[in-house]
């Protein structure tokens, strides 16, 4: 009967721990959640013309700083 009680403690021990581990995180110590990867920082345009592609670009500016999850995909298809 000891031997049960030791496993059943071991296991709640264990359950504990492992939850406490897989929940707890720093989002300021992870770089995928880090602010500026997930930011646009710079914009190409390339394959017009010059002048095309300068065009394109400016219109373009409005989405920079910008988290890449949060643009609405209608809007930058629009632009």
């Amino acid at each position: 009967m000891h031997q049960l009680i030791d496993k059943k403690i071991r296991i709640v021990f264990y359950l504990f721990l492992f939850s406490v581990l897989t929940t707890i995180s720093s989002y300021s110590n992870n770089p995928f959640f880090s602010d500026s990867i997930l930011k646009i920082s710079k914009i190409e345009v390339s394959g017009l013309g010059t002048q095309d592609n300068q065009i394109i670009k400016k219109n373009l500016l409005k989405f920079i700083k910008k988290n890449i999850f949060f643009i609405k995909k209608k809007k930058l298809q629009k632009k």
